[in-house]
């Protein structure tokens, strides 16, 4: 592994590069001969959609590019299809065992974040709801995932420390201030 780290207390904390930012990924320190073995840089890639960052490095296996998870490869199952590892905290940059959960990609859908706000239809409106509560309604969907964003930077910030709220705002088309949202 060719990223910098500390060990601390039982945790080795990882920088990760995303996007032009230096982001802090951490294991137990029990993981870390497993990962230290990866030959590379272990990088952080924003998801469309939620704008969480996962910690990934491309390895040339059988002369063929693969993209192995951090998360994954602490589980053992970075070859494993028929079970996905779920961030208990729903913050995908504390691959802490104690933060990992295998489980079949069938239970992970039921699960649901409550942490974070919600976009829902109702009739020809769209909501934004946080922690069950409606905070405002729109017309469209783009608008109220746009307010959505405002709303877990307002509500979660502590989602900022592993969601990219810039990029999800850039990928929706603005990066303008917060409508008011009641």
């Amino acid at each position: 592994m060719k990223n910098a780290f500390v060990i601390k207390e039982g945790k080795v904390f990882i920088e990760v590069y995303c996007k032009g930012k230096t982001v802090t990924a951490i294991i137990d320190e029990i993981d870390f001969e497993k990962v230290n073995k990866f030959e590379g840089t272990w990088s952080g890639m924003v998801t469309d959609g939620t704008g969480k960052v996962y910690v990934f490095m491309d390895r040339r296996v059988k002369g063929k590019r693969k993209c192995f998870y951090l998360h994954r490869v602490i589980m053992g199952l970075e070859y494993d299809k028929d079970f996905v590892v779920d961030h208990c905290s729903f913050n995908t940059l504390d691959n802490t065992r104690s933060n990992l959960k295998a489980m079949s990609s069938k239970r992970n859908l039921v699960r649901t974040n409550r942490e974070k706000a919600q976009v829902r239809r109702k009739g020809s409106s769209w909501r934004v709801l946080v922690r069950g509560e409606i905070v405002g309604e729109f017309e469209t969907k783009q608008e109220a995932l746009i307010q959505s964003v405002f709303a877990n930077k307002e509500h979660f910030p502590e989602l900022e420390k592993f969601m990219d709220f810039d990029t999800i705002l850039e990928k929706l088309g603005t990066t303008q201030g917060k409508e008011e949202v009641s």
